[in-house]
């Protein structure tokens, strides 16, 4: 909650309606987020030894902006972006997905 208030900058006792709207959102944010980074994990258990997986899709890695990153608390979390970078899969990971399900239909 805290990480979420920090955010979207709301540090007041009693925030508006606005503000209660844009911390829900950067809660379901950081939920989602979440969830992606454990189903990761869950990929990498399960296809590691299919070959589809390059470079164990980077989970846990150093990197702020993606969703395989070690760092799971950072405030980006809730706002879907790092710096002004959405939030994305690495390039070893996004190649993982791609070999696991195939690409996405244009």
């Amino acid at each position: 909650m805290t990480n979420a208030q920090t955010a979207v900058n709301i540090t007041t006792a009693t925030p508006t309606q606005a503000q209660l709207d844009q911390l829900a959102a950067a809660i379901g944010e950081g939920i989602g987020t979440n969830a992606a980074h454990e189903i990761g994990h869950l990929l990498v258990n399960g296809f590691t030894k299919s070959n589809k997986i390059v470079n164990g899709m980077d989970m846990d890695d150093n990197s702020q902006d993606t969703y395989n990153t070690i760092n799971c608390a950072g405030s980006w979390n809730y706002t879907g972006a790092y710096n002004g970078t959405p939030i994305h899969w690495s390039t070893n990971a996004d190649q993982s997905l791609i070999n696991i399900y195939g690409k996405k239909p244009q």
